[in-house]
């Protein structure tokens, strides 16, 4: 605190000469300072909550004190804290003074702080200028050799004193990339799920022939076959894990329901193109790292 106080304006009247005898000195403020530190980090509130909390406690089994959310005492008011802060016309005056002194330390550390983190930042881009440039060019030109290299020789990997080229295919036979998820879901449902149903009512109506053929009389079967049919409905997921629990499309899992014919995704039953789908094409990736 002495040292903050030592920046402050001269036209601060300082708070020791307003009373006969200080209440509180700068180690009786230290020392509470920490109290209300520790008080914000365990309860997980603003300084100004802590100071509140410490000043008024929430009572726990009759005890004053702030405690943790499993009952650990954290603090407890110190009474010189309490007893200062039973204000006079003298104490009042010396409140007042503390008040605008710490108010003016906290303009100037936040000015100061605003200085520092301003040149941070001209250090921080003057520092990096030049090694994300090189990073950026040495990353494209040894990209280029790896890709030419795994042409040229059929390797995957190229090993040299400071590091190791690896190359990847990726989307080995293209894969799939959802453009738009909204008109994905929809697709699934008014299309896959509709073509679940469709053939679950087929199977149903197969069965039901079969059953009347063999034996007509049989109205407990009929029921029995109708009744798995509202079961598969009702249980079966139509759309095999493509959609998640929140109604949202799963990339991975949409390749069952269309086919990649070159650059379209298309619907397996109707052959339509797939809305908000495209297909990626394939491509080989390179991972450059250093020893």
């Amino acid at each position: 605190m002495a040292d903050a106080a030592a920046e402050l304006p001269d036209d601060l009247l300082p708070p020791e000469v307003l009373v006969d005898e200080v209440p509180l000195t700068d180690d009786d403020l230290d020392e509470f300072a920490e109290l209300v530190a520790k008080v914000a980090d365990s309860v997980g509130c603003s300084r100004e909550e802590a100071v509140e909390l410490l000043w008024e406690p929430p009572e726990v089994d009759g005890e004053d004190g702030v405690y943790d959310e499993d009952g650990n005492l954290v603090a407890t008011l110190p009474p010189a804290v309490r007893a200062a802060g039973e204000l006079d016309e003298s104490k009042a005056d010396w409140a007042m003074a503390r008040f605008a002194q710490a108010e003016a330390a906290i303009k100037a550390a936040k000015a100061r702080h605003t200085v520092l983190v301003e040149r941070l930042a001209r250090w921080r881009e003057q520092a990096l200028k030049r090694p994300e440039s090189d990073k950026a060019y040495f990353s494209m030109i040894l990209t280029a050799y790896g890709l030419a290299q795994r042409d040229a020789t059929g390797t995957a990997t190229f090993t040299m004193p400071s590091g190791k080229l690896a190359t990847r295919a990726k989307n080995k036979g293209g894969g799939l990339a959802i453009t738009d998820a909204d008109t994905v879901a929809e697709w699934l449902r008014t299309s896959v799920g509709a073509e679940f149903l469709e053939a679950a009512i087929e199977d149903t109506v197969d069965e039901l022939y079969d059953g009347i053929v063999e034996d007509s009389g049989l109205v407990g079967d009929v029921m029995a076959i109708v009744t798995k049919l509202v079961e598969k409905v009702l249980t079966a997921d139509p759309y095999e894990g493509a959609l998640n629990a929140k109604g949202e499309p799963l990339v991975s899992k949409l390749g069952q329901h269309l086919r990649i014919d070159g650059d379209k995704a298309l619907d397996l039953v109707s052959g339509d193109p797939v809305p908000g789908v495209k297909v990626v094409p394939e491509s080989v990736g390179v991972t450059i790292t250093p020893n």
